[in-house]
């Protein structure tokens, strides 16, 4: 319940941009570092620090159960990429993100548990596309500045 009163006033107090695809949005910051992890090969992620924030926030990654800390998904830059970097470059997200053809990003700098200062949502999945009824799925990339520098934070689905 709380996540969705949080996602409900991150979407009435940011400013969003819409574009047709990756490629087409405003902010070129964000489509380098989109065009560099669509690019990011498995081998190459240990030494992702230029892209990856020290902690990633991961709703794709199954982190395992029982929890043992306090916020579970947020994995730091070290772990996601031993870890979890396959798994999310196989999951197929990734690769419907770079051919959807409806992306939007939505300014966050009012988050407040700091996970992103941007979220870039793409439709993966449009409606009655995965099941008659189904309202379809988006994947949201999360970016924030650390040290000046705008890095991937983070990666969610919804629904």
């Amino acid at each position: 319940m709380t996540k969705i009163i949080v996602t409900i006033v991150l979407f009435l107090t940011v400013k969003v941009t819409f574009g047709q695809s990756y490629r087409s949005l405003e902010n070129e910051e964000i489509v380098e570092k989109l065009t560099a992890l669509f690019d990011l090969k498995p081998e190459d992620a240990k030494s992702s620090g230029y892209l990856f924030a020290s902690h990633i926030f991961c709703l794709l990654c199954e982190v395992e159960r029982p929890f043992t800390r306090v916020r579970p998904y947020d994995l730091e830059h070290e772990e996601f990429v031993t870890k979890f970097w396959a798994d999310v470059l196989s999951s197929g997200w990734l690769q419907r993100a770079q051919v959807s053809d409806r992306v939007f990003i939505q300014e966050t700098f009012n988050d407040p548990v700091e996970r992103s200062d941007y979220i870039v949502f793409f439709t993966t999945h449009k409606k009655d596309e995965v099941a008659k009824g189904h309202d379809g799925a988006q994947l949201g990339i999360y970016f924030k500045r650390e040290d000046g520098v705008l890095k991937i934070s983070g990666f969610e689905t919804i629904p």
